[in-house]
């Protein structure tokens, strides 16, 4: 769990984070999907699941943090090309998790794609 504190820009989110995060880690198969994603090719870029999202022409909506250093905003391209129509946004002072750093800036994004599509 400490090495969540990695995946924000700012730290004043974390303790909230952490504590939703704990209540999440009671619900039955939650560890053990954790543990799949990491045993997975999911933090290596999984280039066939995009590809896959790419051909069904389904609106995609992708929403990166620019100091993302899980998987960092340079390693968008693959993706992007692989989903050509996505509805690609870059937050600024932000990490890997963009609806918890800065929901004010993320919700509104969220609504005018789910409205939209």
């Amino acid at each position: 769990m400490k090495g969540i504190a990695a995946d924000f820009f700012s730290p004043a989110h974390i303790d909230m984070f952490l504590s939703q995060y704990r209540e999440q880690m009671q619900f039955r198969g939650f560890k053990r999907a954790i543990l799949s994603t990491l045993r997975s090719e999911a933090l290596h870029g999984c280039p066939w699941a995009y590809r896959r999202v790419g051909e069904l022409g389904t609106p995609v909506l992708l929403v990166w943090g620019r100091d993302d250093t899980t998987i960092p905003v340079q390693d968008s391209g693959p993706i992007l090309q692989a989903i050509p129509g996505a509805d690609f946004h870059i937050l600024p002072n932000c990490g890997h998790i963009p609806q918890y750093e800065l929901p004010d800036l993320f919700n509104p994004i969220l609504m005018e794609f789910l409205e939209g599509k």
